[in-house]
């Protein structure tokens, strides 16, 4: 008799094959089958997989990211000798070898020969995005926060915390926009704790560091631009609600705007990357009575 699980993967292939024939061969051209699909075959994959190969699955990523291996495989659409590969990283070879197969095996990277890798979208993705890259080390750094989670919630009778204050990083995003737009004029001020503001990192010498709860009265006013990124999806409506108002409190009519770089899910099927966005790289939006909010939400 076949497992239940067998059953879910019987299940998943029959809906699979039923959009593919409502497709005409056109799947990828329509966007709703495409996402249905999409979201299928990810459901597909969860099925097949067994648990014990997720732990090495998260640790290739982040061995990857910190060889900047999707760097230079998705230099250009060649596919490339692990040879060059290694050359450029300084990795062993054959270590190399072992995270670029487990890597394919994922979709992130495609093996075309037995020692020769190209970039997928996956990759390219990665190369372009600063901000992923971060988010996969700053997700990484974060598990022996997990390891302590459970007895945390035990001792606190399954309670969320509270009252923890994230703010505005180190000052990427005004890093960014100073190196392309060198010409602006104005004054660039980033907020946050102190433990954050202390950490210089590479932080543009024109950027005022301020040490700021966003709770608290915000100390610059009268601002042309309030911009926060990121932030919002690790905290609920109601200190969402404390967080504007200190701002608004500091506007000036007419003049002042506040801008907003979040993210805002499309409803249930989501992609990975979504979740992942969703959760908070460090998983705070989980423990925190938020998970992401969406279109309906918000309209």
């Amino acid at each position: 008799m076949a497992s239940s699980q067998s059953t879910r993967i019987s299940s998943l292939i029959k809906q699979l094959s039923a959009i593919e024939q409502q497709s005409d061969g056109s799947i990828y051209e329509n966007e709703n089958l495409r996402t249905d699909a999409a979201h299928l075959v990810r459901k597909l994959a969860v099925a097949l997989e067994r648990p014990q190969e997720v732990p090495a699955q998260t640790a290739a990523v982040r061995i990857a990211v910190d060889l900047h291996l999707f760097h230079h495989l998705g230099d250009g659409p060649q596919a490339k000798d692990i040879s060059e590969l290694a050359l450029k990283t300084g990795a062993d070879a054959e270590l190399l070898i072992r995270i670029l197969r487990l890597l394919s095996a994922m979709g992130w990277v495609d093996q075309v020969r037995d020692i020769c890798f190209k970039p997928t979208p996956i990759t390219r993705t990665l190369k372009e995005s600063e901000s992923l890259q971060a988010g996969v080390k700053h997700m990484y750094l974060s598990l022996p926060v997990y390891d302590k989670l459970p007895k945390y919630f035990a001792d606190y009778d399954y309670k969320p915390p509270v009252d923890v204050r994230d703010g505005g990083g180190k000052g990427h995003d005004l890093n960014k926009f100073i190196t392309t737009v060198p010409d602006a004029k104005g004054r660039y001020v980033l907020e946050d704790l102190p433990v954050v503001i202390d950490d210089t990192y590479d932080r543009n010498p024109r950027i005022d560091a301020v040490k700021h709860d966003f709770f608290q009265e915000q100390p610059i006013q009268g601002a042309r631009i309030y911009f926060m990124h990121h932030v919002l999806h690790d905290w609920p409506d109601n200190d969402v609600v404390r967080i504007f108002s200190q701002i608004a409190n500091v506007m000036k009519p007419g003049y002042s705007r506040s801008l907003l770089g979040e993210n805002v899910f499309a409803g249930y099927r989501l992609s990975p990357l979504s979740r992942f966005t969703g959760l908070g790289y460090d998983g705070t939006a989980f423990w925190y009575d938020e998970n992401g909010r969406t279109m309906e939400s918000v309209t």
